[in-house]
């Protein structure tokens, strides 16, 4: 390969040589010589961004050979540096891993929904201006008024059922009031007709009775009556003996 070698191809040759590949494997498959792919390594040492190159190439064949791979070396190094950044011990990282493994198994989800639900409720948080620290006891909070408000539903489902068999009662009573109605109203016109009897009855009452005090007078009347004309009666046998005791007198003197 003549010319100057592209930067591309010594980045992928420097990045080979740490994942612990031959000179002749690494050559073949970027296509160049096993000589160019030394004088890539021979400038790589001249640099002091990979001045352990051959270190680091031994500590990436060993955990090759331990089954690892240097990505996963590279891992753990970040994630050591931001736990010492953060101050997390290894037992704290080690519990959070396995309470969210126990958590993922017992609701059957994956860590990948379990930490966007994390991210959800930090961004909840930062949204409603809450901290995460106080997160369980909105939760609880929530929960509180959750219960709440689930015990006056079942206390208005309550209510409605009351109402609804109050109100099929109403209907029922409509109902049978519609059948009965002709027979009420029949019943009202007899009372009426009663009403207007007893009237009748207490007029014609009243007239008996002003009759029986009208016959009372009469009868008086006919008693005074009586007696005026037994007494004319009287009188008049009176004059007529009166009248014959003259006329014997006159008839006397007269012989």
């Amino acid at each position: 390969m003549g010319g100057k070698i592209p930067k591309n191809i010594k980045e992928q040759v420097i990045r080979q040589w740490l994942q612990g590949l031959t000179r002749e494997r690494i050559a073949k498959e970027n296509d160049i010589g096993t000589g160019t792919v030394s004088a890539i390594m021979k400038e790589a040492r001249q640099q002091k961004e990979y001045h352990d190159i051959d270190l680091l190439r031994q500590i990436s064949t060993k955990l090759k050979e331990d089954g690892l791979e240097p990505a996963h070396l590279g891992f753990a190094i970040r994630l050591k540096k931001i736990m010492e950044e953060n101050d997390i011990r290894e037992d704290q990282l080690e519990s959070l891993v396995l309470d969210f493994n126990t958590y993922c198994l017992k609701h059957k989800l994956t860590f990948d929904k379990v930490f966007e639900s994390g991210y959800e409720a930090l961004n909840l948080a930062y949204k409603f201006g809450i901290s995460v620290e106080k997160i369980p006891e909105f939760i609880i909070q929530g929960k509180k008024t959750i219960d709440e408000l689930e015990g006056q539903r079942q206390e208005l489902i309550g209510k409605k059922q009351e109402i609804q068999e109050k109100y099929s009662t109403i209907l029922d009573l409509l109902e049978k009031y519609g059948k009965e109605k002709p027979l009420i109203d029949h019943i009202k016109a007899l009372e009426r007709e009663l009403d207007e009897i007893k009237k009748s009855k207490e007029s014609y009452e009243a007239r008996c009775r002003k009759l029986e005090e009208e016959v009372l007078t009469l009868d008086t009347q006919r008693g005074e009556y009586l007696h005026e004309w037994s007494l004319c009666q009287d009188e008049r046998e009176r004059d007529k003996r009166k009248k014959s005791r003259q006329l014997v007198g006159l008839s006397t003197t007269h012989v």
